[in-house]
């Protein structure tokens, strides 16, 4: 063989060997592939498993069945874009399947990864293993487009890893039963603390019930104290207290604006008396005394003043008919609690200002709020009459701390209650006695109190309000009464002490009587009615009258009505229209 043929041959076999490698590169830039690894060894010893079965599947057909070694690995190369189940087996361990799906970006198809998976194979004598579980793949791996690498499904594996363990099983299903039977003990707890939230409502409203019951039946006296003589003056701010027959006071209280006063009297207080002092001179300059008279004006008792300024109205137990004429329905008075708040040290006391304060039913409901001023003080004003009431202070109060003394007192300091901040932050002052304490006061719920105080009126009011009176004449006649005249001296103090004020008299009848009869005796005690505020000395600018007849009932008597006299004397009234300028 010459030189030449023996060049010849070595270059074909040379060109032929390039063609085909060139060949077999665009197949796998066109393909791809990926270098499969695995390592099979024992759960619990972690030796390696020889000779276990590996079956590839594309699209459930079997495509490779492969071997491990001695070391209990085996490889093989597997294309791009399938998903295979890869089953793992041998006769004494439990078979074990994986998923993988390759479906990978075009651009990455000329890429060669290598994949390495590590199996455990559990063998079937284990008694705590839950065989059933490896009827589910064991893992699953898939193709992350985002961070282009293959990843193993987390959530699964841990599906699948959380209960192969039967003790894993038993926790759960311990986990589960305490779960049951905490909720069922939290259950019954709910229901046991619902039963005794309702027993105790049940016993507050029962002992509340006794509370309110005994202070009805206690008689609660009003008056007024007022200068005597003809011309009768409300005196105002006087210090009023009751006391026993060993002149030990009962309980006290102040005059207001229009002389009233409230005390509640016992049944066993026996001999009493009331005592006045701190008169203003101005009331007593004409040597005049002073007198008790109730709600209607009528006179009690006068008393000239002691040699200690102080003015004395003694009663026996036998006079008790005359309180009679003093008494009044609890529905009739209204009262207001004034105190402050402060906290407590080793050694001093430290009013709380700007806190807000919640005036409470005994079952929490807020009927009125008030905030305290930089001394600590707070009043309520114009309550309704109750036994008892409770404050609490909110429990989002930042100023307050935990464990921190809140003390209720009177405005001379006395402490009426003590408390510290509970465990769920709410400082909380337990039901206080009306009758028991420094910080109420009782008054009678007159309407021109309103007037000459603002501040007991009702905020949403407007300007004008109307206030009847029952005020009486003779029959047939419109000449005023004592009684008549009581009551419009009260709308003439109210006048002096406000002159902002005009009021519009308007005088009703019943209807009983022709109409064209009532109407004309109705428009002339309108006329009397004004002209004795008149001649007391209010300019006739600020007082007007108008008789209106039985054109405005107040009830269904109407002519030809079957009514009671009671039902007839509530249409025979003057009302007086008080406007603010």
């Amino acid at each position: 063989m010459n030189f030449q043929s023996v060049f010849q041959k070595i270059f074909l076999t040379l060109f032929y060997l390039i063609i085909l490698f060139s060949f077999k590169m665009l197949a796998q830039d066109e393909v791809g592939f990926i270098n499969m690894r695995f390592d099979l060894r024992t759960h619990r010893e972690k030796s390696p498993v020889d000779g276990a079965n590996i079956i590839i599947y594309a699209e459930d057909k079997e495509i490779k069945k492969l071997k491990t070694d001695k070391r209990g690995k085996a490889q093989t190369d597997l294309n791009f874009g399938q998903k295979y189940r890869i089953v793992f087996s041998k006769d004494d361990l439990v078979t074990c399947y994986m998923l993988l799906n390759s479906d990978i970006p075009p651009k990455k198809k000329n890429s060669f990864p290598n994949f390495s998976q590590s199996v455990l194979f559990m063998t079937k004598d284990e008694k705590d293993i839950d065989t059933i579980r490896y009827r589910h793949p064991f893992t699953k791996w898939y193709y992350d487009r985002v961070d282009n690498r293959f990843k193993e499904d987390a959530d699964y594996l841990n599906v699948f890893a959380s209960g192969i363990f039967k003790e894993d099983q038993l926790a759960q299903e311990l986990t589960a039963k305490q779960l049951a039977e905490k909720q069922a003990n939290e259950k019954a707890e709910r229901e046991k603390q619902d039963a005794l939230n309702k027993a105790r409502e049940e016993a507050i409203k029962q002992t509340h019930a006794a509370l309110r019951v005994e202070y009805k039946n206690k008689k609660k006296i009003t008056g007024k104290v007022v200068t005597s003589g003809k011309n009768q003056k409300p005196v105002v701010g006087a210090r009023v207290s009751l006391c026993n027959a060993n002149k030990e006071q009962i309980s006290t209280t102040v005059t207001n604006a229009l002389g009233g006063f409230a005390f509640i009297k016992n049944e066993k207080d026996g001999n009493i008396s009331i005592e006045i002092e701190g008169v203003n001179t101005k009331y007593t300059a004409s040597g005049n005394g002073i007198a008790i008279t109730n709600n209607a004006g009528k006179e009690i008792k006068t008393s000239l003043t002691d040699s200690k300024g102080k003015f004395n109205f003694s009663f026996l137990a036998a006079d008790e008919k005359i309180f009679d004429e003093m008494v009044v329905e609890d529905a009739e008075l209204k009262m207001d609690i004034l105190g402050q708040i402060f906290r407590t040290s080793a050694n001093n006391q430290q009013p709380i200002a700007n806190l807000t304060l919640k005036y409470v039913d005994e079952f929490g409901n807020v009927l009125a709020s008030v905030v305290t001023d930089a001394n600590g003080k707070f009043s309520f004003k114009s309550l309704a009459n109750d036994a008892f009431y409770v404050f609490n202070i909110d429990n989002k109060e930042a100023q307050l701390k935990a464990g921190e003394k809140i003390v209720l007192a009177d405005l001379n300091g006395k402490v009426i209650k003590e408390i510290s901040k509970g465990e769920k932050g709410a400082f909380y002052f337990e039901v206080i006695s009306t009758e028991q304490n420094g910080l109420t006061t009782l008054f009678y719920d007159d309407p021109w109190l309103a007037i000459i105080d603002p501040s007991r009126g009702d905020k949403g009011q407007k300007n004008d309000l109307i206030i009847k009176e029952k005020v009486f004449f003779t029959s047939n006649d419109a000449a005023l009464l004592p009684e008549a005249k009581r009551i419009l001296d009260e709308v003439v103090n109210v006048m002096e002490n406000v002159p902002n004020i005009t009021v519009e008299l308007s005088s009703h009848s019943d209807s009983k009587g022709s109409d064209e009869y009532n109407l004309a005796l109705s428009k002339k005690r309108a006329k009397a009615a004004v002209d004795y505020i008149i001649s007391q000395g209010i300019s006739a600018s600020r007082i007007t009258g108008m008789g209106y007849g039985e054109t405005k009932l107040v009830n269904k008597c109407a002519n030809g009505v079957e009514c009671t006299e009671v039902q007839h004397a509530e249409n025979r009234r003057l009302e007086f229209k008080v406007v603010r300028k």
